[in-house]
């Protein structure tokens, strides 16, 4: 019996080849998709969740706030037996990155300092070295595979010495895995955290309480109850650290214990050197691989509801010889099901085929492995279900036609079916329009986060990280570039715009105050266009100074209440005094994620970074006039530069990915919406062929004939838009939540969502209406 129905089945796929078409490649279509996005979504949800031991691994956090001092960690594992290791880890400044192996210097993006604990608390599979001395000595580095090859080549590098920045020989003890694409921390390099001594040349650097720069990560013994250990360090860490830093009387820090797999999903006030992403992103990728494979299922309805038309004599004869009704409903799942595994096998081809378009789409390395757990699942259960869904009220709405009616000539299928067929057309006429409305808005929210007034120039600047090598000759370097009519200014500060790093916290008249840091030269103001309120720039630090000049923002003024911020003294560290000299207009050092918060730019000496702002159109120019320079003054160095206005493009990098998803995705979604529309205009025309025959014989014109047969669909159209759009604007809301500043929505953008949809289906209806009303009365009507 299921060897005939195989039959049976395979038989009518062939017999009404368009509709067996339109559905295997619509279903193959959207679950090529589905499986795509299941890939990415499993790869960045499982974030970190590779390590051994990522369910006992948290880090030390305030509330939004990473960075902790160094000696916390060691107290924590002396106190707590709750704490079995720590891990300090920080990822070294833009000048420590340079480094030379004979004649050949590289640059490595990522380089951390971390604790010799790191091999053991983490799962980073080492390649070379022992896992229990590679971080030992302070003078060691451990390389990934393809830093190792960068600087090594084929050469075996355990015991080989590289030197860093010319001043330092550290010595290569092992080689890890490249990291995963999926983990938190990349790191090219890995130097002992007590390097650190010996690059601040203090033997103490590590026991200061006043430079909060770090993540401290703790493993906790098996079984620890986190929410109560949190307690007792919020207790015990008040007073410790009152003991070694004064903070105003009333003041408690909150210390809380972050999973080490929400780290990623975080968002924090300031870098943390992490990566992160977005939940809410991760959801609406869902959503759209769902919706895609909700319009393939809807097709697949449609089609095989419509077909019913063209099977009715075959039920009709079958029900009369004695079949049940049970076994013709066995027969149309069995033809579902059929079709759902054949298109399962073509998504898996379309899969293999676009795995790699589809990363550099999402811009993650992602692959597909045939035989992984899911997606055998996936392969194996995912198309009986959708067979299942898609193919069971064709099933029972076929299999309950009356013998006696079908072989009577009597009409079948009733309204009812003809209502369902309405209600999943608008269902998938508002899908699409829902997903164009989001795409037109994404675009628009990513283009409004690039060409965003920042209340600083952004345009025309070159970026630059410098080096020891270079900063011997600063002096001569940049007297050089300003010998150039096409160089405006140029300034030396330590943190690159978009990502102001550094905060400080102090107290002043009894009230807590604290900033985000830029440390300057006095041409900062100038080549960024930075507008001042009040006072003047500062002048540019010299030894003999006993005061730091500063300049803060107009957000700092409102915040704390500072009527008269001119000449407005406070104290940092134990010997740092500041005075205020300057207000300048509230302008966007972070991201616009993130709100404008009180910043302060001082004049304290720091040459990490140099931007360059010079005359427009002139960027070429510039680039190979910076060349040039930096060959002359640091030929030993790699030169690193960018252009500032695409380093802030990078800040919004996750929209921007989402962005390229939803293009993508919306011409699969319009693509799958219109075969179908095709398959079932065709299908309804062809069904009214003898009632237009009819009214071209009574002397309707082909205009008016094609005019009824749109009205009946474009009707439908115009009900999916009356509830997509409100369903749209809802969901564009909470996306758009994500961001300090949005472009808002845009009636435009709703109304061209609708007038596309409107324009695909009315051209696909009207090519089949056309056909239809050029038809020739007397072929149709000769029989009648």
């Amino acid at each position: 019996m299921f060897k005939n129905y195989i039959i049976a089945a395979l038989r009518n796929l062939k017999r009404h080849k368009v509709f067996s078409a339109i559905n295997i490649l619509g279903l193959a279509g959207s679950m090529a998709v589905f499986i795509m996005i299941t890939i990415y979504v499993r790869l960045i949800a499982g974030t970190d969740k590779f390590h051994e031991n990522h369910q006992r691994i948290y880090r030390i956090e305030r509330e939004q706030v990473h960075n902790m001092a160094a000696p916390i960690g060691p107290y924590l594992k002396e106190q707590f037996p709750e704490v079995e290791a720590y891990v300090r880890a920080a990822k070294t400044q833009y000048s420590s990155n340079l480094f030379k192996h004979n004649d050949k210097t590289v640059k490595f993006e990522n380089i951390w300092l971390v604790d010799s604990t790191f091999i053991n608390v983490f799962s980073f599979p080492l390649k070379l070295g022992n896992p229990k001395h590679v971080l030992s000595n302070p003078e060691s580095i451990v390389l990934s595979a393809s830093a190792a090859k960068r600087i090594f080549g084929d050469e075996n590098p355990i015991g080989q010495s590289i030197t860093s920045e010319n001043r330092f020989n550290l010595q290569v003890t092992g080689v890890m895995e490249d990291f995963p694409t999926n983990s938190s921390i990349q790191a090219e390099a890995l130097i002992p955290f007590d390097f650190y001594k010996i690059m601040r040349n203090n033997p103490k650097a590590l026991d200061n309480f006043y430079q909060w720069n770090y993540n401290t990560l703790l493993l906790t013994k098996p079984g620890v109850d986190i929410e109560s250990l949190e307690g007792k360090m919020n207790a015990d860490l008040n007073v410790f650290i009152r003991k070694n830093i004064e903070l105003p009387k009333d003041d408690k820090v909150e210390f809380i214990l972050t999973p080490l797999t929400d780290i990623y999903f975080n968002i924090y006030k300031n870098d943390d050197d992490f990566r992160h992403g977005s939940r809410s992103n991760i959801t609406i990728a869902i959503g759209v691989s769902l919706i895609i494979l909700l319009l393939a299922i809807i097709n697949f309805t449609n089609l095989s509801i419509a077909q019913a038309t063209y099977r009715t004599k075959e039920i009709g004869i079958r029900k009369t010889i004695g079949a049940s009704k049970n076994s013709l409903v066995k027969q149309h799942l069995l033809e579902s099901i059929l079709t759902a595994y054949i298109s399962t096998f073509i998504a898996i081809i379309l899969v293999e085929q676009l795995i790699h378009l589809f990363s550099s789409l999402v811009n993650v390395s992602l692959s597909f492995n045939m035989f992984d757990s899911v997606n055998i699942a996936i392969v194996i259960v995912g198309p009986l279900l959708l067979g299942l869904m898609a193919g069971s009220y064709p099933a029972f709405h076929i299999s309950s036609f009356s013998p006696n009616a079908i072989l009577s000539g009597a009409k079948t299928g009733g309204q009812k079916g003809e209502n369902f067929r309405k209600i999943l057309i608008s269902i998938q006429f508002a899908a699409s329009v829902i997903l164009i409305a989001f795409t037109l808005h994404v675009n628009q929210q990513v283009n409004h986060l690039n060409n965003r007034d920042l209340g600083i120039e952004r345009g025309n600047k070159l970026f630059l990280e410098t080096s020891s090598e270079m900063l011997r000759n600063r002096e001569a370097f940049i007297n050089d570039l300003q010998a150039s009519p096409i160089i405006k200014s140029a300034s030396f500060h330590a943190s690159p715009l978009g990502n102001f790093n550094e905060g400080w916290s102090m107290s002043h008249n009894g009230q807590d105050v604290s900033f985000r840091v830029q440390q300057a030269d006095s041409s900062y103001f100038k080549t960024l266009g930075i507008k001042f309120l009040q006072g003047r720039p500062f002048k540019n630090y010299e030894p003999s100074d006993s005061v730091y000049e500063v300049v803060i923002n107009k957000r700092t003024v409102e915040l704390y209440g500072w009527d008269e911020p001119i000449g407005t003294t406070l104290h940092f560290l134990q010997n740092a005094t500041l005075r205020v000299v300057g207000v300048v207009d509230d302008f966007h050092y972070e991201s616009l994620h993130k709100p404008i918060g009180p910043m302060m730019i001082v004049n304290r000496a720091s040459r990490q970074l140099l931007t360059i702002n010079y005359q427009a159109g002139q960027t070429q120019e510039t680039i190979r006039l910076v060349e040039a320079t930096w060959n002359k003054y640091a030929p030993n160095n790699p030169l690193t530069y960018s252009i500032l206005s695409d380093d802030l493009s990078k800040l919004y990098a996750e929209e921007a990915r989402l962005k390229r998803l939803f293009q993508g995705f919306t011409i699969v979604a319009i693509f799958i919406a219109c075969i179908g529309l095709f398959g079932l205009a065709a299908f309804s025309i062809n069904k009214k062929i003898r009632e237009i025959g009819i009214r071209k014989v009574l002397g309707s014109t082909s205009i008016g004939v094609v005019g009824l047969l749109s009205w009946h669909f474009l009707r439908l159209i115009l009900i999916s838009t009356v509830v997509a759009i409100p369903v749209s604007w809802w969901l564009i809301g909470k996306w758009m939540q994500n961001f300090i500043v949005s472009a808002g929505h845009s009636a435009i953008l709703y109304t061209s969502s609708a007038l596309m949809v409107m324009i695909v289906a009315m051209a696909t209806i009207i090519y089949h209406a056309i056909k239809a009303a050029n038809t020739n009365p007397a072929s149709v009507l000769k029989y009648e």
